[in-house]
Parts: C-alpha cells; sequence; structure tokens
C-alpha cells in the first residue's frame, strides 16, 4: 500500500543517500535509505524568489546596454542558479537532517567547502535554452519553410519582398502566417548570427559586463534561506559561468548591431532559442516590431509566469498565444508587471493550436479492463526548472512506487515516459517492473481509458486534457494553476493531493488512487480545454 504516515523517520545515525541516477548503480539497496534534505515547497519557494529576483535586476538596470545583455545572456545565469542553489540547500541542509549525499559532480564538494574528489568531475552545461542548429541546404530550407504556409500563387512574391521575416518554425506560427495578409518570408536566425560573428573580430571595444556579472552573482547567490559559508561558495561558482555567458552575450549583440540589413518586422518561435532571442533584441533596439509564438499551452494556464516573463514577454513587442481567452488570462497574471519597466508587449490570441486539431476524441469504449497510460516527465540530472522539478532520485522511487501500486489494480498498464531529459535514448528503468513503450504519446493516446500525470507543465498533458478520457492528475503541492483555470482543471481531471513524508518523500494514499482510476465514468468533457486551446466554442 503506498501509506502517507511518516514512516521511516531519518535516524539519528548519518542516512548515506544518492544524490543522482548515476550514482545509484553503486548503491543496490537506494531505494530503502532513501530521504532528501531539502523539501519540494522548500524548492519551489527558493526558485520563485531567484526567479524574480532576476527579473526585479532586469527590470531596474539603468544601463540599456546592460540590459540587453542581461536578458540574452541570463538564461544560463537562471537555469544553472536554480540547480546549483538547490544544490547549496541540499548541501546546508544535509547535517540537520541527518544525511550525507553520495556521489554528485565536483560542485557539491565544493560547495561543502571540500576538495573534490579524485573520481568527479565538474559539471558543465550549456545554455537551457535550445542549442544553436546548423542547418544544411539553407537556401532550399528556406524555400520549403515559406511554402509550408504560402498559398502558391503568393509565393513569388513573398520569397521576393516579405513584409515580415520568420527566422524560426513551430505550428502557432505557421498557422497564423497562413491567414495573414503578410507576406510572411523565412531567414534561419541561426545564419543570421553566424554571419554576424564572422564579421566581427576580435572583443576590443565591448561593453564591460565585469560589474554586471559581479552583481548578478552577488544576487543569485544570496537567495532565500542560504547561510554564509554557502552563499559565498555559491557566488564562487557562478561567478566565472556569468562572466562567461555575459560576454558571448556582449560579443553577439554588438555583433549584430554592426549588420547593415535585418527585418524590420520578425516572428519567431519561443524566445528561448538563443539566435532567435538574439537577433530579435537587436531589431527591438532598432525600433522593430518582434512577433513571438507560444510552443505549449501552459502560458494562459499556469500561474507560475516569471519563466514566461523572462523568456517570451521580456524579448518581444507581440506574444500570441492559442486563443483569446488564453491571451486573457496570461494577461491577468503578474507576467506583464514583471517587466514594465523595460517593455510592454501586446499578449495576442490565436485561433487555436493547430497541432491538437489532428488529435481525435478518443471514442467511447467499455473495456472490461481499463487501460492506463501513465506518462511521467524526464529525469533531468543536474539541472533544475521552475516550477522546480523532484530530485531524481525522490522522482525515480516514485514512480517505482506508483507503478508497484498501479500493478495491483485490475488494470492494463501502460508507461509512456518523457522521451528527453536524462535518459534520453536509454532504456527507463520502468521497463523492468511495468509494460513500458518507447512509441510517441500521440501514438498511444488512442489506447488509453485513463490517463495518470504527475507533471503538469507538459503538452501531453494539455493533449490529454482535450480528449474525452478521465485523467488523475497527481499533484505535488505547489501553485500551479491560475485562479480562471484551476477550477476548470477540479471539473476535468481527478485531483489528488500528495502529501510528503518527515523524509521528504512523496506519498499518495493507494485506495484513493484506485477509486480514482478504477472508479467513475469512463468519459469525461474536454470542452472547456478544446475551447481554451483550440478555440472551439467559448470557454465558461
Amino acid at each position: 500500500m503506498i501509506r502517507m504516515d511518516g514512516a521511516g523517520l531519518v535516524d539519528s545515525a548519518i542516512r548515506e543517500v544518492p544524490f543522482d541516477f548515476a550514482t545509484i548503480q553503486g548503491v543496490p539497496d537506494w531505494r530503502g535509505t532513501l530521504a532528501w534534505p531539502l523539501s519540494h515547497a522548500r524548492a519551489f519557494s527558493a526558485g520563485r524568489v531567484q526567479e524574480r529576483a532576476y527579473l526585479n535586476f532586469a527590470n531596474r538596470l539603468g544601463d540599456e546596454k546592460l540590459r540587453r545583455v542581461a536578458l540574452l545572456g541570463g538564461g544560463r545565469a537562471i537555469s544553472v542558479g536554480l540547480a546549483l542553489t538547490e544544490a547549496a540547500l541540499c548541501v546546508q541542509e544535509e547535517a540537520r537532517a541527518g544525511i550525507r549525499l553520495l556521489g554528485g559532480p565536483a560542485e557539491l564538494d565544493i560547495l561543502r567547502g571540500e576538495p573534490p574528489s579524485s573520481d568527479k568531475r565538474p559539471w558543465q552545461t550549456d545554455s537551457p535554452f535550445k542549442p544553436m542548429a546548423s542547418p544544411g541546404g539553407i537556401w532550399l530550407r528556406r524555400l520549403a519553410r515559406v511554402a509550408s504556409y504560402t498559398p502558391l500563387w503568393r509565393l513569388p512574391a513573398t520569397l521576393i519582398a516579405p513584409t515580415v521575416t520568420a527566422v524560426t518554425h513551430n505550428g502557432l506560427l505557421c498557422a497564423d502566417a497562413r491567414r495573414s495578409p503578410e507576406r510572411v518570408g523565412f531567414y534561419h536566425a541561426e545564419a543570421l548570427l553566424s554571419e554576424a560573428r564572422r564579421h566581427r573580430s576580435g572583443r576590443q571595444g565591448l561593453i564591460d559586463i565585469t560589474d554586471l556579472a559581479a552583481a548578478v552573482a552577488d544576487l543569485l547567490a544570496r537567495g532565500e534561506g542560504l547561510e554564509e559559508p554557502f552563499v559565498c561558495r555559491l557566488r564562487s561558482l557562478l561567478l566565472p559561468m556569468l562572466r562567461t555567458d555575459f560576454l558571448k552575450a556582449a560579443f553577439d549583440l554588438d555583433a549584430l548591431a554592426a549588420l547593415a540589413k535585418l527585418p524590420k518586422a520578425l516572428w519567431s518561435g519561443s524566445g528561448g532559442y538563443y539566435p532567435s532571442r538574439a537577433v530579435g533584441i537587436e531589431v527591438q533596439r532598432r525600433g522593430g516590431c518582434v512577433t513571438r509564438f507560444s510552443h505549449s499551452g501552459m502560458a494562459g494556464m499556469t500561474e507560475v509566469v516569471e519563466p514566461t516573463a523572462f523568456t517570451e514577454l521580456a524579448v518581444s513587442d507581440r506574444f500570441v498565444v492559442e486563443t483569446e481567452q488564453a491571451a486573457a488570462n496570461l494577461a491577468a497574471t503578474e507576467a506583464l508587471a514583471l517587466i514594465d519597466r523595460f517593455n510592454r508587449p501586446v499578449i495576442v490570441g490565436s485561433s487555436g493550436y493547430p497541432g491538437l486539431r489532428r488529435l481525435p476524441l478518443v471514442s467511447h469504449r467499455r473495456p472490461t479492463r481499463r487501460a492506463v497510460v501513465y506518462a511521467p516527465t524526464i529525469l533531468k540530472g543536474f539541472r533544475q526548472f521552475f516550477p522546480p522539478l523532484l530530485p531524481d532520485v525522490i522522482y525515480l522511487d516514485w514512480q517505482y512506487r506508483l507503478v508497484e501500486s498501479m500493478l495491483r489494480m485490475p488494470i492494463d498498464l501502460i508507461c509512456k515516459p518523457h522521451p528527453e531529459g536524462l535518459l534520453r535514448g536509454r532504456i527507463h528503468p520502468l521497463a523492468a517492473v511495468a509494460p513500458t513503450t518507447t512509441k510517441r504519446f500521440e501514438e498511444v493516446m488512442g489506447e488509453a481509458d485513463v490517463f495518470v500525470f504527475d507533471y503538469a507543465q507538459s503538452t501531453t498533458f494539455y493533449e490529454a486534457l482535450c480528449t474525452d478520457r478521465p485523467i488523475v492528475y497527481v499533484d505535488m503541492g505547489n501553485l500551479l494553476f491560475n485562479k480562471s483555470v484551476l477550477p476548470m482543471i477540479t471539473r476535468r481531471c481527478r485531483v489528488l493531493q500528495v502529501r510528503f513524508d518527515a523524509r521528504n518523500l512523496p506519498w499518495i494514499d493507494e485506495a484513493e488512487l484506485h477509486e480514482a482510476i478504477c472508479g467513475g465514468c469512463d468519459r469525461a468533457d474536454p470542452g472547456e480545454f478544446r475551447a481554451l486551446l483550440m478555440g472551439e466554442g467559448d470557454v465558461a
């Protein structure tokens, strides 16, 4: 049974716990000794403080050049800052919790004030933004991009004299381009940035980012609840990374400023892609108009708006989301207020996310045993998102316990782990205990009578919301949905609240889980979410 009784309190003796997935391999009984020094709620609170601190810092910067550098180069500062700050809090709380975290990167030892073990390597990561691609056959690819959303009779004029230039591609952008009276051309953001870099030699004359890096290192190191000497140690890890990232951003912005020609009206997918973010920032500096298009349905659903504010709104003049209702939902949050001193974009609703229109409204059937699709999210490795994901070892243990419980039910279980993350291209550990598929989620949807999710910030979750299959949503306890969507979630899903025990492990009651999966109607009403995300009818 999955109990929520606080069983297994931390012993007075030191409990050795693997820090990461790699360390699990050397600790056969790792699940029996599992505990964590930092609560999920505290990780959420610390992350929100840090995200808001960076946005407030950008809002207060008086130097426009430095602000542009901070907006371009700050992606890794935020993402890595979250991971390192959480690690510093874990190290700080180890002794108080009676825990010693085993393994992990060299930074974990540095945060303890110890010399790194000889077998540990420093953790390295590139920007959390999607890595820059190098497209081949660039002219043919541009033609194919334009042809994908332009009628044949308009193609010559669009290629010769575009009135708008798209620099990346996503479903919402293409759908709007098909309907737009504008001639929407295409030019790869990577090609523009590469061209600028080729013509910029050396780093002489760049804006000095020394004080900027130091200020941001201080800001991020003084996170919620972190004490000395951990603040100083965290700062020492952040500062060289920030110097590197801000210098790169300063170089790229300076190079783009020297380009003779850039689009006056630019369209792109998410501002989370570094080349299109960089080009867009320079287009805005020249007085042009940058329109960015949402790549997921969460922008109009979530109360956690800090990532949207930084990634999208801070570097856009127009931000297009799925529907007018989604736009109204986002506009009603704090997102715009977080950046209002330096940017005031317009949030625009489109006519529904086109990818969802290809999903069938799953047909009603009466199975003798319900087919249940459980779709956990990624194992993240040594990085962090906001809202935060559970530590990998805690989340994997949770997945095992949840699956073990479901295997005792009269159902046919299919596990559909996220294909990305730490285990990309590898066999997921759940495959050893339950039927697990590597098919795309869209291929598995039709097999489901019930969906089970424990993470809602994913395309799979909002795709499932638009079907008529019941959804069991396991809520990890941190505020996620905005005030307009939360009642809709309650009506659409069977929501189970997780409780955390004294070891900071999540638990739910097995009887409640059994009733949520096996009981109730075979069909749910997706109408509100099809209206919100697909533009079908009106949201009540």
